[in-house]
């Protein structure tokens, strides 16, 4: 358990301090806007950087999108209305169960199943368009597929003859994550290089897999054994929530269309995973399949739990094109 908060302790930490330094870049960058330009030279830096227009009395984005009052037209956000990002926008863990076995009783007794939960990593990364200054959509998708086996090879000698060679192959359990994201970012005020966004969001993964009962090696001469049932396993996570924070544009070091985010939100998770079978189908020995599942169901800020999850892992970033 030490270790386990040790990690907390260093990942919360770390999160803090990535947050800390965006504020004071951006409190840099506003300082920077602050200084006094003057006109000509101001036009100049925005037709180099193609940023955003102006129409009459209406501004316009490099893309040709209305801006409302509540955007800059000279910001790094109004360069890319219109324009699509791509980026890591969070999620990743799906649940999973591992080392799932059955313990087979002798003449009689309590058929049970033994697991250990874990999870599938399937990082979403996705895109980010926005449909105008003040709304975007988000949507992405994280998969992560395992396979694995090991063939050995036997060399049976019986006494002087040659005998015979075989292999044998044995599987390991597979597994199988998918991942879907949704957002809908709300930009609620953008100034040069920082936008202060609101984002409702929604995750849903699934994991599924299979535990394979093999006979391992067996003599062509003998009778071949009947396998135990495999052991399906599956998980599924569901994330629903809100994020409140900045995204912060590089343009104030000549790079506008790379972007970090940065936030603390309120969600409501349910996560859940089990495992099924290893009945025996042997007539003279039958069993039926057993089950390992579990589940839980999280209602927190981002900040009061781990923070490599959905919404407290708060730190993404964006690339605009």
């Amino acid at each position: 358990m030490s270790g386990y908060r040790l990690s907390r302790i260093f990942a919360s930490g770390l999160v803090g301090a990535v947050v800390s330094a965006l504020v004071l870049t951006s409190a840099s960058a506003r300082a920077q806007d602050d200084e006094p330009k003057g006109e000509s030279k101001s036009e100049t830096k925005s037709e180099a950087k193609g940023e955003a227009k102006t129409d009459g009395s209406v501004s316009l984005s490099t893309k040709g999108k209305a801006l409302s009052s509540t955007t800059e037209a000279d910001s790094d956000h109004a360069m890319y209305v219109g324009a699509f990002a791509v980026g890591y926008l969070g999620a990743a863990d799906i649940p999973f169960v591992n080392a799932a076995s059955v313990a087979y009783p002798q003449n009689g007794g309590v058929l049970t199943m033994t697991a250990e939960p874990a999870v599938v990593n399937a990082p979403v990364i996705g895109m980010r368009y926005w449909l105008s200054d003040l709304i975007g959509i988000d949507a992405g998708f994280g998969l992560a597929t395992y396979s694995a086996s090991v063939t050995q090879h036997y060399a049976v000698l019986n006494g002087q003859s040659a005998g015979y060679e075989t292999d044998v192959k044995t599987t390991a359990p597979s597994s199988l994550g998918m991942l879907l994201h949704a957002g809908v970012p709300l930009a609620l005020h953008a100034e040069k290089h920082w936008v202060f966004e609101v984002i409702p969001e929604i995750n849903f993964g699934f994991s599924s897999g299979t535990r394979k009962y093999e006979a391992g090696f067996v003599d062509p001469a003998a009778q071949p054994p009947i396998l135990r049932n495999d052991v399906k396993l599956s998980g599924m996570r569901f994330d629903i929530g809100a994020r409140v924070g900045t995204e912060i544009h590089f343009g104030f070091i000549g790079v506008p269309n790379l972007a970090l985010q940065a936030g603390v939100g309120l969600y409501l998770q349910m996560l859940s995973f089990k495992a099924k079978g290893g009945g025996n189908p042997d007539p003279n020995g039958a069993t039926p399949d057993t089950s390992y599942s579990g589940s839980s169901t999280t209602i927190s800020t981002s900040v009061l739990d781990s923070p490599w999850s959905i919404f407290t892992k708060s730190v993404a970033a964006l690339y605009y094109f």
